[in-house]
Protein backbone atom coordinates (compact mmCIF):
# COMPACT_ATOMS: atom_id res chain seq x y z
CA UNK A 1 0.00 0.00 0.00
CA UNK A 2 1.14 3.62 -1.03
CA UNK A 3 2.58 5.67 2.01
CA UNK A 4 2.31 9.20 2.38
CA UNK A 5 3.87 12.14 4.54
CA UNK A 6 2.48 14.87 2.83
CA UNK A 7 -0.90 16.29 1.90
CA UNK A 8 -2.03 19.58 -0.42
CA UNK A 9 -5.76 20.45 0.08
CA UNK A 10 -7.00 22.00 -2.97
CA UNK A 11 -9.89 23.62 -4.42
CA UNK A 12 -10.69 23.88 -7.70
CA UNK A 13 -13.31 25.04 -10.84
CA UNK A 14 -13.61 22.04 -13.30
CA UNK A 15 -11.34 24.09 -15.81
CA UNK A 16 -8.27 23.80 -13.85
CA UNK A 17 -7.34 22.53 -9.99
CA UNK A 18 -6.24 25.61 -8.21
CA UNK A 19 -4.97 25.44 -4.44
CA UNK A 20 -6.88 26.68 -1.54
CA UNK A 21 -6.50 26.13 1.99
CA UNK A 22 -9.12 23.59 3.26
CA UNK A 23 -9.32 21.98 6.63
CA UNK A 24 -6.20 19.97 7.76
CA UNK A 25 -8.79 16.93 9.57
CA UNK A 26 -9.66 15.55 6.49
CA UNK A 27 -5.87 15.00 4.97
CA UNK A 28 -4.90 14.12 8.11
CA UNK A 29 -7.39 11.32 7.98
CA UNK A 30 -6.89 10.63 4.20
CA UNK A 31 -3.37 10.23 5.52
CA UNK A 32 -4.02 7.91 8.08
CA UNK A 33 -5.79 5.80 6.09
CA UNK A 34 -2.71 5.23 3.49
CA UNK A 35 0.02 5.36 5.93
CA UNK A 36 3.24 6.51 6.37
CA UNK A 37 6.02 7.15 3.68
CA UNK A 38 9.82 7.45 2.95
CA UNK A 39 9.22 11.34 1.98
CA UNK A 40 10.74 11.43 -1.79
CA UNK A 41 12.68 7.95 -1.49
CA UNK A 42 9.70 6.25 -2.12
CA UNK A 43 6.45 6.66 -5.09
CA UNK A 44 3.87 7.50 -3.52
CA UNK A 45 0.07 8.53 -5.18
CA UNK A 46 -2.36 11.27 -6.15
CA UNK A 47 -5.76 11.16 -5.08
CA UNK A 48 -8.78 13.59 -5.91
CA UNK A 49 -11.70 14.31 -4.03
CA UNK A 50 -14.48 16.03 -6.48
CA UNK A 51 -18.17 17.34 -5.83
CA UNK A 52 -19.79 18.85 -8.89
CA UNK A 53 -16.44 18.75 -10.44
CA UNK A 54 -14.62 20.44 -8.18
CA UNK A 55 -11.77 19.72 -6.21
CA UNK A 56 -12.51 19.27 -2.65
CA UNK A 57 -9.57 17.54 -1.52
CA UNK A 58 -6.06 16.83 -3.26
CA UNK A 59 -3.54 14.43 -1.11
CA UNK A 60 -0.03 13.82 -3.42
CA UNK A 61 2.84 12.56 -1.65
CA UNK A 62 5.87 10.22 -2.72
CA UNK A 63 8.30 11.03 -5.27
CA UNK A 64 7.36 10.91 -9.43
CA UNK A 65 11.27 10.06 -9.76
CA UNK A 66 12.87 8.68 -6.67
CA UNK A 67 16.51 9.62 -8.38
CA UNK A 68 15.71 12.97 -8.88
CA UNK A 69 13.64 13.47 -5.97
CA UNK A 70 10.78 15.01 -7.64
CA UNK A 71 7.48 14.44 -6.03
CA UNK A 72 4.07 13.91 -7.36
CA UNK A 73 1.55 16.62 -7.95
CA UNK A 74 -1.42 17.43 -9.90
CA UNK A 75 0.02 17.87 -13.13
CA UNK A 76 2.25 14.75 -13.29
CA UNK A 77 1.16 12.41 -15.84
CA UNK A 78 1.35 8.95 -14.68
CA UNK A 79 0.87 5.64 -16.68
CA UNK A 80 -3.04 4.44 -15.91
CA UNK A 81 -3.42 1.10 -17.42
CA UNK A 82 -7.25 0.01 -17.70
CA UNK A 83 -8.69 3.21 -16.80
CA UNK A 84 -8.16 4.06 -20.34
CA UNK A 85 -10.38 1.36 -21.48
CA UNK A 86 -13.11 4.19 -20.98
CA UNK A 87 -11.25 6.35 -23.23
CA UNK A 88 -11.25 3.25 -25.80
CA UNK A 89 -15.00 3.19 -25.66
CA UNK A 90 -15.64 6.80 -25.74
CA UNK A 91 -14.25 6.79 -29.18
CA UNK A 92 -16.24 3.78 -30.47
CA UNK A 93 -19.43 5.30 -28.96
CA UNK A 94 -18.65 8.80 -30.88
CA UNK A 95 -18.54 6.21 -34.63
CA UNK A 96 -21.70 4.64 -33.09
CA UNK A 97 -23.04 7.49 -32.66
CA UNK A 98 -22.11 8.99 -36.10
CA UNK A 99 -23.54 5.71 -37.58
CA UNK A 100 -19.89 4.70 -38.75
CA UNK A 101 -19.96 1.70 -36.76
CA UNK A 102 -22.58 -0.37 -35.37
CA UNK A 103 -22.73 -2.00 -31.57
CA UNK A 104 -24.34 -5.33 -33.13
CA UNK A 105 -22.03 -5.54 -36.42
CA UNK A 106 -19.80 -8.67 -36.90
CA UNK A 107 -16.01 -7.47 -36.09
CA UNK A 108 -14.64 -8.77 -39.61
CA UNK A 109 -16.96 -6.16 -41.51
CA UNK A 110 -14.09 -3.58 -39.83
CA UNK A 111 -10.92 -6.11 -39.87
CA UNK A 112 -11.41 -9.02 -42.46
CA UNK A 113 -8.34 -10.76 -41.89
CA UNK A 114 -10.03 -11.94 -38.45
CA UNK A 115 -10.41 -15.37 -38.48
CA UNK A 116 -14.35 -16.68 -39.08
CA UNK A 117 -15.01 -17.77 -35.49
CA UNK A 118 -17.59 -20.37 -34.76
CA UNK A 119 -19.72 -17.51 -33.70
CA UNK A 120 -19.72 -13.87 -35.37
CA UNK A 121 -18.08 -11.41 -32.52
CA UNK A 122 -19.57 -8.24 -32.62
CA UNK A 123 -18.33 -4.90 -31.30
CA UNK A 124 -20.51 -5.11 -28.54
CA UNK A 125 -19.13 -8.48 -27.33
CA UNK A 126 -15.41 -6.92 -27.34
CA UNK A 127 -16.52 -3.93 -25.49
CA UNK A 128 -18.20 -5.77 -22.37
CA UNK A 129 -15.54 -8.52 -22.50
CA UNK A 130 -18.00 -11.91 -23.78
CA UNK A 131 -16.10 -11.87 -26.81
CA UNK A 132 -13.70 -15.12 -26.05
CA UNK A 133 -11.09 -13.11 -28.01
CA UNK A 134 -7.77 -13.70 -26.33
CA UNK A 135 -6.09 -11.58 -23.94
CA UNK A 136 -3.25 -9.66 -25.44
CA UNK A 137 -0.81 -9.50 -22.46
CA UNK A 138 -0.58 -13.17 -21.75
CA UNK A 139 -0.49 -13.79 -25.11
CA UNK A 140 2.62 -11.68 -25.13
CA UNK A 141 3.93 -13.76 -22.35
CA UNK A 142 3.76 -17.17 -24.09
CA UNK A 143 5.28 -16.06 -27.04
CA UNK A 144 8.18 -15.39 -25.22
CA UNK A 145 8.05 -11.75 -24.61
CA UNK A 146 9.57 -10.91 -20.78
CA UNK A 147 7.80 -7.81 -20.51
CA UNK A 148 5.11 -5.95 -22.34
CA UNK A 149 6.92 -3.35 -23.02
CA UNK A 150 9.34 -5.40 -25.32
CA UNK A 151 5.84 -5.94 -27.65
CA UNK A 152 4.59 -3.42 -29.98
CA UNK A 153 1.59 -2.50 -30.92
CA UNK A 154 1.46 -4.50 -34.72
CA UNK A 155 3.08 -7.94 -33.39
CA UNK A 156 0.18 -7.48 -30.35
CA UNK A 157 -2.41 -7.20 -33.02
CA UNK A 158 -0.77 -10.06 -35.15
CA UNK A 159 -1.18 -12.53 -31.88
CA UNK A 160 -4.42 -11.29 -31.30
CA UNK A 161 -5.64 -11.71 -35.02
CA UNK A 162 -4.12 -14.92 -35.52
CA UNK A 163 -6.08 -16.94 -33.43
CA UNK A 164 -7.23 -19.82 -34.68
CA UNK A 165 -10.59 -19.76 -32.28
CA UNK A 166 -11.86 -17.99 -29.48
CA UNK A 167 -11.75 -19.06 -25.82
CA UNK A 168 -15.08 -19.90 -25.29
CA UNK A 169 -18.21 -19.33 -27.99
CA UNK A 170 -18.49 -16.12 -28.04
CA UNK A 171 -21.16 -14.22 -26.01
CA UNK A 172 -21.62 -16.71 -23.55
CA UNK A 173 -19.46 -16.11 -20.67
CA UNK A 174 -17.69 -12.86 -18.99
CA UNK A 175 -13.90 -12.76 -19.05
CA UNK A 176 -12.09 -9.67 -19.25
CA UNK A 177 -9.65 -9.18 -22.39
CA UNK A 178 -7.55 -6.40 -23.20
CA UNK A 179 -7.40 -8.47 -26.68
CA UNK A 180 -10.35 -7.28 -27.24
CA UNK A 181 -9.72 -3.39 -26.35
CA UNK A 182 -6.49 -4.00 -28.84
CA UNK A 183 -8.85 -4.55 -31.43
CA UNK A 184 -11.47 -2.08 -30.88
CA UNK A 185 -8.59 0.69 -31.04
CA UNK A 186 -8.06 -0.69 -34.07
CA UNK A 187 -11.71 -0.54 -35.21
CA UNK A 188 -11.37 3.31 -34.52
CA UNK A 189 -8.06 3.53 -36.65
CA UNK A 190 -9.48 2.07 -39.57
CA UNK A 191 -13.11 3.48 -39.49
CA UNK A 192 -11.24 7.16 -39.00
CA UNK A 193 -8.92 6.60 -41.27
CA UNK A 194 -6.67 8.11 -38.33
CA UNK A 195 -4.08 7.03 -35.85
CA UNK A 196 -6.01 5.67 -32.74
CA UNK A 197 -3.49 7.96 -30.79
CA UNK A 198 -4.48 11.11 -32.97
CA UNK A 199 -7.92 10.21 -33.05
CA UNK A 200 -8.15 9.94 -29.59
CA UNK A 201 -6.38 13.56 -28.95
CA UNK A 202 -8.24 15.45 -31.58
CA UNK A 203 -11.82 13.65 -30.78
CA UNK A 204 -11.50 12.75 -26.95
CA UNK A 205 -9.29 14.93 -24.78
CA UNK A 206 -8.86 17.76 -26.79
CA UNK A 207 -12.73 18.70 -26.62
CA UNK A 208 -12.51 18.41 -22.83
CA UNK A 209 -9.31 20.66 -22.20
CA UNK A 210 -7.16 17.14 -21.04
CA UNK A 211 -4.09 18.86 -22.44
CA UNK A 212 -1.66 16.66 -20.60
CA UNK A 213 -3.17 13.13 -21.62
CA UNK A 214 -2.42 11.23 -24.35
CA UNK A 215 -2.26 7.63 -26.26
CA UNK A 216 1.25 6.59 -26.06
CA UNK A 217 2.96 5.65 -29.97
CA UNK A 218 5.73 3.04 -28.73
CA UNK A 219 7.61 5.24 -26.01
CA UNK A 220 6.98 6.33 -22.77
CA UNK A 221 6.26 9.97 -22.05
CA UNK A 222 9.11 11.74 -22.49
CA UNK A 223 7.59 14.65 -20.22
CA UNK A 224 9.59 16.79 -17.59
CA UNK A 225 7.17 15.83 -15.20
CA UNK A 226 5.91 12.39 -15.56
CA UNK A 227 6.11 9.58 -13.04
CA UNK A 228 8.12 6.41 -13.38
CA UNK A 229 6.63 3.27 -12.11
CA UNK A 230 8.14 1.41 -9.10
CA UNK A 231 7.86 -1.52 -7.19
CA UNK A 232 9.60 -2.84 -3.84
CA UNK A 233 13.02 -4.13 -3.59
CA UNK A 234 14.82 -5.05 -0.59
CA UNK A 235 15.06 -2.12 1.81
CA UNK A 236 14.21 0.36 -1.25
CA UNK A 237 12.54 0.50 -4.69
CA UNK A 238 13.03 -1.27 -8.14
CA UNK A 239 12.07 1.21 -11.46
CA UNK A 240 9.49 -0.58 -13.33
CA UNK A 241 8.41 1.27 -16.04
CA UNK A 242 7.32 -1.85 -18.02
CA UNK A 243 3.52 -1.46 -18.95
CA UNK A 244 2.98 -1.65 -22.95
CA UNK A 245 3.41 1.39 -24.99
CA UNK A 246 0.07 1.67 -27.07
CA UNK A 247 -2.90 2.21 -26.63
CA UNK A 248 -6.52 0.85 -26.73
CA UNK A 249 -6.41 -1.45 -23.11
CA UNK A 250 -4.22 0.68 -21.94
CA UNK A 251 -0.90 2.67 -22.82
CA UNK A 252 -2.00 6.21 -21.95
CA UNK A 253 -1.10 8.64 -19.54
CA UNK A 254 -3.28 10.92 -17.36
CA UNK A 255 -3.04 13.45 -15.26
CA UNK A 256 -5.31 14.53 -11.62
CA UNK A 257 -5.56 17.80 -13.16
CA UNK A 258 -7.35 16.41 -16.75
CA UNK A 259 -9.05 14.17 -15.11
CA UNK A 260 -11.21 16.60 -13.06
CA UNK A 261 -11.59 18.25 -16.63
CA UNK A 262 -12.84 15.02 -17.30
CA UNK A 263 -15.44 14.56 -14.50
CA UNK A 264 -16.84 18.01 -15.45
CA UNK A 265 -17.38 17.08 -19.06
CA UNK A 266 -19.13 13.93 -17.78
CA UNK A 267 -21.32 16.00 -14.99
CA UNK A 268 -21.95 19.31 -17.19
CA UNK A 269 -19.67 19.97 -20.38
CA UNK A 270 -21.03 17.26 -22.26
CA UNK A 271 -18.25 18.02 -25.10
CA UNK A 272 -17.47 14.09 -25.00
CA UNK A 273 -20.32 12.87 -22.70
CA UNK A 274 -23.28 13.67 -24.78
CA UNK A 275 -26.65 11.63 -23.61
CA UNK A 276 -26.14 9.80 -26.84
CA UNK A 277 -22.84 8.44 -25.84
CA UNK A 278 -23.57 8.14 -21.90
CA UNK A 279 -26.30 5.75 -23.01
CA UNK A 280 -24.19 3.72 -24.89
CA UNK A 281 -20.77 3.86 -22.15
CA UNK A 282 -23.77 3.01 -19.48
CA UNK A 283 -25.35 0.38 -20.97
CA UNK A 284 -24.77 -3.09 -18.95
CA UNK A 285 -23.19 -5.74 -21.25
CA UNK A 286 -25.28 -8.67 -21.79
CA UNK A 287 -24.59 -12.47 -22.55
CA UNK A 288 -26.51 -13.72 -25.40
CA UNK A 289 -29.18 -15.79 -22.68
CA UNK A 290 -29.50 -12.14 -21.61
CA UNK A 291 -27.85 -12.70 -18.38
CA UNK A 292 -25.83 -9.56 -17.20
CA UNK A 293 -21.86 -9.50 -17.88
CA UNK A 294 -20.20 -9.51 -14.80
CA UNK A 295 -17.71 -9.97 -11.93
CA UNK A 296 -19.03 -9.89 -8.08
CA UNK A 297 -21.24 -7.12 -7.95
CA UNK A 298 -19.90 -5.15 -10.85
CA UNK A 299 -21.85 -5.62 -14.77
CA UNK A 300 -19.00 -4.23 -17.00
CA UNK A 301 -20.87 -1.42 -19.76
CA UNK A 302 -18.24 0.74 -21.83
CA UNK A 303 -15.28 0.17 -20.33
CA UNK A 304 -16.73 0.71 -16.63
CA UNK A 305 -17.81 -0.85 -14.05
CA UNK A 306 -21.34 -0.52 -12.53
CA UNK A 307 -21.57 -0.90 -9.03
CA UNK A 308 -25.00 -0.14 -7.70
CA UNK A 309 -24.81 3.68 -8.49
CA UNK A 310 -21.16 3.76 -8.89
CA UNK A 311 -19.38 3.57 -12.06
CA UNK A 312 -15.57 2.86 -11.41
CA UNK A 313 -12.68 1.10 -13.33
CA UNK A 314 -9.07 0.13 -11.99
CA UNK A 315 -5.69 -0.07 -14.13
CA UNK A 316 -2.91 -2.19 -13.21
CA UNK A 317 0.63 -2.31 -14.83
CA UNK A 318 3.80 -3.47 -12.63
CA UNK A 319 4.71 -0.19 -11.37
CA UNK A 320 0.89 1.34 -11.41
CA UNK A 321 -1.68 1.12 -9.71
CA UNK A 322 -4.85 3.42 -10.20
CA UNK A 323 -8.51 3.51 -9.31
CA UNK A 324 -11.54 6.07 -10.69
CA UNK A 325 -14.83 5.74 -9.57
CA UNK A 326 -18.08 8.46 -9.96
CA UNK A 327 -21.02 8.34 -8.25
CA UNK A 328 -23.53 10.29 -11.05
CA UNK A 329 -26.40 10.91 -8.75
CA UNK A 330 -24.52 12.55 -6.23
CA UNK A 331 -21.62 14.24 -8.73
CA UNK A 332 -19.07 12.87 -6.47
CA UNK A 333 -16.06 11.55 -7.58
CA UNK A 334 -12.62 10.17 -6.68
CA UNK A 335 -9.43 9.35 -8.61
CA UNK A 336 -6.36 7.65 -6.61
CA UNK A 337 -3.05 7.42 -9.41
CA UNK A 338 -0.54 5.46 -7.88
CA UNK A 339 3.12 4.77 -9.12
CA UNK A 340 3.48 2.01 -6.63
CA UNK A 341 3.36 -1.17 -7.94
CA UNK A 342 2.42 -2.56 -3.94
CA UNK A 343 -0.86 0.18 -3.57
CA UNK A 344 -3.57 -1.07 -3.23
CA UNK A 345 -5.93 2.04 -4.82
CA UNK A 346 -9.52 0.36 -4.71
CA UNK A 347 -9.02 -0.41 -1.10
CA UNK A 348 -7.64 3.38 -0.63
CA UNK A 349 -11.03 4.35 -2.69
CA UNK A 350 -13.65 2.19 -0.74
CA UNK A 351 -11.66 3.30 2.87
CA UNK A 352 -12.34 7.46 1.12
CA UNK A 353 -16.27 6.54 0.45
CA UNK A 354 -16.39 5.85 4.41
CA UNK A 355 -14.56 8.35 5.58
CA UNK A 356 -16.75 11.23 3.84
CA UNK A 357 -19.79 9.59 4.88
CA UNK A 358 -23.38 9.45 3.82
CA UNK A 359 -22.41 7.96 0.59
CA UNK A 360 -23.51 4.19 -0.82
CA UNK A 361 -21.24 1.75 -0.21
CA UNK A 362 -18.84 0.85 -2.63
CA UNK A 363 -16.84 -2.30 -1.00
CA UNK A 364 -18.03 -5.79 -2.44
CA UNK A 365 -20.43 -7.61 -0.70
CA UNK A 366 -19.14 -10.81 0.66
CA UNK A 367 -20.62 -13.82 -2.31
CA UNK A 368 -22.36 -16.08 -0.66
CA UNK A 369 -22.78 -19.36 -1.86
CA UNK A 370 -25.50 -20.60 0.51
CA UNK A 371 -28.63 -22.29 -1.88
CA UNK A 372 -29.05 -25.65 -3.70
CA UNK A 373 -27.24 -26.91 -6.53
CA UNK A 374 -27.06 -29.18 -9.57
CA UNK A 375 -24.94 -30.88 -12.12
CA UNK A 376 -25.85 -31.94 -15.35
CA UNK A 377 -23.63 -34.87 -14.71
CA UNK A 378 -24.61 -36.13 -11.15
CA UNK A 379 -28.04 -37.67 -10.16
CA UNK A 380 -27.72 -35.38 -6.69
CA UNK A 381 -28.24 -32.16 -5.74
CA UNK A 382 -25.45 -30.33 -3.68
CA UNK A 383 -26.97 -27.75 -0.87
CA UNK A 384 -24.46 -25.59 0.42
CA UNK A 385 -24.43 -23.87 3.63
CA UNK A 386 -21.37 -21.91 4.70
CA UNK A 387 -20.27 -21.48 8.36
CA UNK A 388 -18.19 -18.42 8.56
CA UNK A 389 -15.90 -17.74 6.11
CA UNK A 390 -14.04 -20.62 6.20
CA UNK A 391 -16.14 -23.30 6.86
CA UNK A 392 -18.81 -24.90 4.24
CA UNK A 393 -21.26 -27.45 5.37
CA UNK A 394 -21.99 -29.42 1.91
CA UNK A 395 -25.28 -31.55 2.02
CA UNK A 396 -25.53 -34.29 -0.66
CA UNK A 397 -29.19 -35.71 -1.66
CA UNK A 398 -30.44 -37.67 -4.87
CA UNK A 399 -32.39 -36.48 -7.50
CA UNK A 400 -35.90 -38.26 -7.45
CA UNK A 401 -35.99 -41.71 -8.58
CA UNK A 402 -32.02 -41.57 -9.31
CA UNK A 403 -29.12 -43.49 -7.49
CA UNK A 404 -27.07 -41.65 -4.90
CA UNK A 405 -27.29 -40.79 -0.95
CA UNK A 406 -27.90 -38.42 1.59
CA UNK A 407 -24.56 -37.45 3.05
CA UNK A 408 -23.30 -34.41 4.72
CA UNK A 409 -19.86 -33.30 5.01
CA UNK A 410 -17.77 -30.39 5.96
CA UNK A 411 -14.87 -28.28 4.08
CA UNK A 412 -12.50 -25.65 4.93
CA UNK A 413 -11.41 -22.95 3.00
CA UNK A 414 -7.66 -23.05 1.36
CA UNK A 415 -5.46 -20.48 0.39
CA UNK A 416 -6.28 -20.09 -3.09
CA UNK A 417 -9.96 -19.92 -1.92
CA UNK A 418 -11.25 -23.41 -2.71
CA UNK A 419 -12.70 -25.41 0.11
CA UNK A 420 -11.82 -29.15 0.48
CA UNK A 421 -12.09 -31.60 2.90
CA UNK A 422 -11.39 -35.91 2.10
CA UNK A 423 -11.67 -36.19 -1.91
CA UNK A 424 -13.91 -33.57 -1.91
CA UNK A 425 -12.57 -29.60 -3.15
CA UNK A 426 -15.17 -27.29 -4.27
CA UNK A 427 -14.20 -23.86 -6.00
CA UNK A 428 -16.88 -20.93 -6.50
CA UNK A 429 -17.13 -18.93 -9.45
CA UNK A 430 -17.05 -15.83 -9.96
CA UNK A 431 -20.21 -14.96 -10.68
CA UNK A 432 -21.46 -16.79 -7.43
CA UNK A 433 -23.83 -19.00 -9.19
CA UNK A 434 -21.70 -22.06 -9.51
CA UNK A 435 -18.99 -24.12 -8.25
CA UNK A 436 -16.35 -26.66 -10.36
CA UNK A 437 -16.40 -29.78 -7.98
CA UNK A 438 -13.59 -32.39 -8.13
CA UNK A 439 -10.05 -32.00 -9.90
CA UNK A 440 -8.61 -32.25 -13.63
CA UNK A 441 -5.52 -33.91 -11.95
CA UNK A 442 -7.99 -36.50 -10.32
CA UNK A 443 -9.62 -39.83 -12.41
CA UNK A 444 -12.84 -38.58 -12.66
CA UNK A 445 -11.79 -34.75 -13.77
CA UNK A 446 -14.16 -31.78 -13.13
CA UNK A 447 -18.18 -31.81 -12.49
CA UNK A 448 -19.78 -28.10 -12.58
CA UNK A 449 -23.07 -27.26 -10.63
CA UNK A 450 -25.25 -24.32 -11.30
CA UNK A 451 -27.63 -23.02 -8.17
CA UNK A 452 -31.21 -24.21 -8.47
CA UNK A 453 -32.94 -22.65 -5.87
Amino acid sequence: MARFVTALVMAAIASSAQAAPAPSAQAEKIRALIGNSKGLDAPGCAISILRDSKVTSFVAAGAADIAAKRPLDADTQIYTASVAKQFTVLAIAQLVVAGKVGLDDDIRKYLPEMPAYRVPVTVAMLIHHTSGVRDMLELGTYAGYAIATDVSRAESLKLVMSQPDTAFTPGTQYRYSNGGYLLLSEIVERVSGTPFADYMKTNIFAPMGMKRSFVLTGARTADANAAHGYVPEGDGFRLADTHPLYGGAGGAVFTINDLVKYDYDFNFGHKVWTPAIRKIMLEPGRLTDGRPANQPDSIYAGGVMLNGGWVQHGGSGEGFKNAVAWLPDRKVAIHVLCNNGAAKPGAMVEDIVDLLGGLPTIREAEPTLAGRYASPDLPVFYTLAPEGKDRLTVTIEPKPGGPGARRTIALTKAADGSFTGRMFRIVPDNDSRGFALGDDRRRAGLFRFRRVD
